[in-house]
């Protein structure tokens, strides 16, 4: 994620007060907007997140652009969808993780 904001990709959106470190993650524009997320990839090179809504087909990159996804305030979407968490962790440990009848595994 910080090499999309550093190549001007991603806006560098403030979330916080001025001085204060905010951790992103990037999310589809549907999450931004309120839909569940339902896949999480992590990227072990800088130890980032992308977070998928249901409508995003990972497999297929190439339909969408930077403007699909933005980033987001790791904790604040934490305190929205508190069992992300879940998936978050998973992903760290597998590269990634899915929502499956409500439960997130490994993917």
């Amino acid at each position: 994620m910080r090499r999309l904001i550093a190549n001007g990709q991603l806006p560098a959106t403030q979330f916080a007060r001025p001085g204060s470190l905010v951790r992103l993650v990037v999310v589809s524009a549907a999450i931004a907007s309120g839909k569940e997320p339902v896949r999480i990839l992590h990227d072990e090179e800088d130890d980032g997140f992308t977070i998928f809504d249901a409508a995003i087909v990972v497999e297929r990159p190439e339909l969408y652009s930077v403007d699909d996804f933005t980033p987001v305030c790791e904790r604040c979407l934490l305190e929205r969808h508190p069992g992300l968490g879940r998936g978050m962790d998973l992903a760290r440990e597998w590269g990634e993780a899915q929502l499956v009848e409500g439960n997130w595994e490994p993917a």
